[in-house]
């Protein structure tokens, strides 16, 4: 789900467009529509600026989102997302430390990570194991 907002009381215009011409987009012309057909849909729907798309709508692959929002004076701006769904559950994982990180030489350095499992698979009763 992803959500527009900032209207400072006026009316803006907003148009959700799945790109499958983009190139980081995996999906084809046809996949395209359907979620676009989808996504307008779920926004009519909604009393707020909010479009969702179903998970099991969304292909395997690469998909890029793009939200326009146009105010009452007819300008406009873009906002582009790009979105992968994975074909199996992938963990998350985050390096917990400064990127670039400066050190001393001779120094020691400590650099942790987080792991989680995915929150829409669980991991499959798959332990989760961790590598440097």
């Amino acid at each position: 789900t992803l959500l527009s907002q900032g209207a400072a009381g006026r009316t803006l215009t907003f148009e959700w467009q799945v790109l499958w011409n983009d190139t980081a987009s995996t999906i084809s012309e046809a996949q395209a529509a359907a979620l676009n057909s989808s996504i307008n849909a779920s926004y009519a729907a909604s009393d707020v600026q909010t479009a969702t798309l179903a998970a099991a709508d969304v292909p395997t692959g690469t998909i890029v989102l793009r939200l326009s929002a146009s105010n009452w004076l007819g300008l406009s701006a873009n906002v582009t997302r790009t979105i992968t769904k994975s074909a199996s559950d992938v963990p998350t994982v985050t390096i917990d430390s400064p990127n670039p990180r400066a050190v001393t030489v001779g120094s020691p350095v400590a650099i942790s990570a987080t792991a989680n499992l995915p929150a829409c698979g669980g991991g499959g009763g798959r332990p989760l194991t961790l590598a440097w």
